[in-house]
């Protein structure tokens, strides 16, 4: 019934680099497949967001099962190119730091 709700939708996450934030995230990825998400992630002092997400979150030994469900890692190297966006942000700030 979930999953169904979420289908097709865009589905904004915070907190992703935690814990329960990746795991979130990875079951989003695993069981709703038509699903496209938005990652709001604090840009780090040398990296871009990007940079971190890839190096913090999808790097993760969270993501393995679904890794070998798509058929390795640079099926799921695309998989994340095409149905995750990470975008720079702070929701400690006002705007959410977005301006």
């Amino acid at each position: 019934m979930i999953r169904e709700g979420l289908a097709g939708n865009r589905i904004a996450v915070t907190g992703t680099t935690g814990f329960l934030g990746t795991a979130l995230l990875e079951r989003l990825l695993r069981t709703v497949p038509d699903a496209d998400l938005v990652l709001l992630l604090r840009p780090g002092r040398r990296s871009t967001v990007d940079q971190r997400a890839r190096r913090e979150i999808f790097r993760n030994d969270a993501f393995d099962r679904l890794r070998a469900d798509v058929g390795g890692n640079a099926a799921f190297d695309a998989m994340i190119e095409r149905r995750v966006t990470v975008i720079p942000g702070d929701v400690g700030r006002d705007a959410l730091a977005l301006g």
